[in-house]
């Protein structure tokens, strides 16, 4: 078997923020730091690192270990446990903004690098990017509509796996921002539509389903179901 080969999701445009911010989220999220550089936010923490413990914080006034009582020692002693274990997160959590830079910047195309210059946290080179390259709302609708009509084509002469991956992929995002094209179970009508030219005998049985579904007032099945039962026809019947 061959080794899957490691996609990187480079930022060259608008095109490619949406899913290249949900995998720089994904690389601040394992490190536990994405609350600390969130571009959607206004307002973020800031990580702070732990003071080392003194004497004076168990009893006011104590300037050496000394000078407390042994119960005192014994809740100095848990504070600076408390100190180790708060010091470690931190420590670890300090390293992954560090790497979060390097991964922000390895993953800009050369041509939009120029945008992080002068950053100097990951939170600043990320609302740096956000600015240029962040679709606007209505800008992201339009490329979504026109990706969505494309994929209403017959899909002759195309690679019927990949042009499944992405009606899956489409669809998610139209989904996600309520684009009125998807709603309503329109996606699976022009799903069904555009298949029947290569299967007509899938696109017939499952238009028929549907309209089933909507008399009897159940739940119609979504995108992502039929698109499934369309992989599963296509290897039982070993459709080209």
């Amino acid at each position: 078997m061959s080794t899957p080969q490691k996609v990187s999701v480079v930022l060259s445009n608008t095109n490619d923020w949406d899913e290249w911010i949900e995998v720089v989220k994904v690389h601040a999220l394992a490190g536990e730091v994405w609350e600390y550089v969130d571009p959607s936010k206004d307002q973020v923490p800031t990580l702070e690192e732990p003071k080392l413990p003194r004497p004076e914080d168990v009893k006011p006034g104590a300037t050496s270990y000394g000078q407390l009582s042994t119960e005192e020692k014994d809740d100095y002693k848990m504070l600076r446990q408390d100190y180790k274990l708060d010091l470690d997160r931190y420590t670890r959590k300090k390293n992954a903004l560090s790497s979060l830079c390097c991964h922000i910047q390895s993953t800009v195309s050369r041509s939009c690098l120029f945008y992080t210059y002068g950053a100097t946290t990951a939170r600043q080179m990320l609302i740096e990017l956000k600015k240029r390259l962040q679709p606007t709302d209505q800008l992201r609708e339009l490329e979504l509509s026109r990706k969505y009509g494309k994929l209403k084509k017959s899909p002759k002469n195309q690679d019927i796996t990949e042009w499944l991956y992405t009606w899956e992929k489409v669809y998610h995002e139209c989904h996600k921002i309520n684009l009125p094209d998807v709603q309503q179970g329109r996606a699976v009508r022009d799903f069904l539509s555009a298949v029947s030219s290569i299967t007509p005998e899938f696109a017939a049985i499952w238009s028929a389903e549907t309209r089933k579904a909507h008399k009897e007032a159940r739940t119609l099945p979504n995108l992502f179901e039929v698109v499934e039962e369309y992989r599963d026809y296509r290897r039982q019947f070993a459709v080209n």
